[in-house]
């Protein structure tokens, strides 16, 4: 079941609402179980088979994290708990996610023949506003989703493609992953604080194992490390690259964001190939100038890129239309005098019939697989 599918718009969704604040009136815990168990049939609708072995992962981590938070263990109890917690999920995800990657690599080492068939959800230009509008869609429309239950949600997607570093960038692109990483990675590693070898070494670990994250395929893994090269590059050009002079920083800005959003779409490229060789066939056929044509179809492709281009750089973003801020848990100020005008609500409904009427097949967004 997709977010933008009838089904979930005009059945799952006013069912789970109604659901959660009836409930919301008789008991505070009540509609926490309903939620619970809405969220199991959200997803055994497309993989029932696996709900057994979610139930079993959310109760495995419960426990130790019981035992980390409640239950008063000796500092080296607390250890073994928090091992055996690590090691418990990575054996499931390197089982589930990881087994195929592996088997296919050393049947290409050793010529041997390892079959590992394990059905598991994991949730150029074209590529990179497509990938785009496909995060910022999902990532709006999950967030506005918690608001009809009264949850904040916290950003993970702000104009990404406004940034003029690939430090800035990931600031902006997949906020909540970029903060996991920091925290439950970079810093665990040492981060940045043994000097500047350890830290490119551990900024490149990061983003290597951040890619692999994302699939288990060389695609990734080489989009990891991409990203983990370009950090290492910007923070070794903040450190030790000329000071601009005050005259020249708009025209440096101007440079920088070109140089982050080029580097950005070569890295999108391996994100998306299926496989290495398409990958460089695709960065092959985008450096070639024969390949450049100006035929009908690519004048009017080149529009639409035209207006993907403007929407991305120069329009303002969701949070910053509908004033959502979710540290002081607010939303909507900027439309407390406008909110019942007629010219508001034509448009708000106008949008919505056409969101609505523009579901006319099947389309799965990108990230739902991650």
């Amino acid at each position: 079941m997709l977010f933008n599918s009838y089904a979930f718009i005009f059945l799952f969704l006013p069912v789970v609402l109604a659901g959660y604040f009836w409930l919301g009136r008789r008991s505070n815990l009540a509609p926490v179980i309903w939620l619970a168990l809405a969220s199991l049939v959200f997803y055994s609708v497309s993989n029932w088979q696996f709900v057994a072995l979610l139930l079993a992962s959310i109760a495995f981590n419960y426990l130790i994290g019981y035992l980390l938070i409640a239950a008063k263990l000796a500092p080296a109890a607390r250890f073994v708990a928090l091992s055996v917690g690590v090691a418990g999920d990575l054996v499931v995800l390197g089982i589930f996610k990881y087994a195929g990657f592996f088997a296919a690599n050393l049947n290409a080492l050793f010529a041997t023949h390892f079959v590992v068939n394990i059905l598991l959800p994991v949730g150029a230009l074209a590529y990179t506003f497509q990938l785009y509008f496909d995060f910022s869609g999902y990532s709006d429309m999950a967030i506005g989703m918690s608001l009809m239950f009264g949850i904040f949600l916290p950003l993970n997607f702000n104009s990404p493609y406004k940034a003029t570093s690939i430090v800035d960038f990931w600031r902006r692109w997949h906020m909540t992953l970029s903060q996991f990483l920091r925290d439950y990675l970079y810093i665990p590693l040492g981060g940045n604080r043994h000097g500047s070898l350890l830290r490119y070494t551990n900024l490149m670990i990061t983003m290597l194992l951040g890619g692999l994250w994302h699939g288990a395929a060389w695609t990734f893994v080489v989009w990891g490390a991409l990203h983990g090269v370009y950090l290492c590059v910007n923070h070794a050009w903040s450190n030790f690259g000329p000071k601009v002079a005050p005259r020249f920083e708009k025209a440096a800005n101007l440079a920088a964001f070109i140089l982050t959003f080029l580097c950005v779409v070569v890295a999108w490229v391996f994100f998306r190939a299926d496989s290495m060789a398409s990958a460089l066939s695709v960065l092959s056929k985008m450096a070639d100038p024969s390949n450049i044509a100006f035929g009908r179809a690519e004048m009017a492709y080149a529009v639409f890129i035209a207006i993907y281009v403007a929407i991305a750089w120069f329009a303002p973003n969701t949070q910053e239309i509908m004033g959502y801020d979710h540290k002081n848990r607010k939303v909507g100020e900027n439309f407390e005098g406008a909110r019942l005008r007629p010219l508001y609500l034509y448009a708000a409904a106008a949008v919505l019939a056409f969101g609505i009427l523009g579901i006319q097949q099947h389309s799965e967004f990108i990230y739902f697989r991650f």
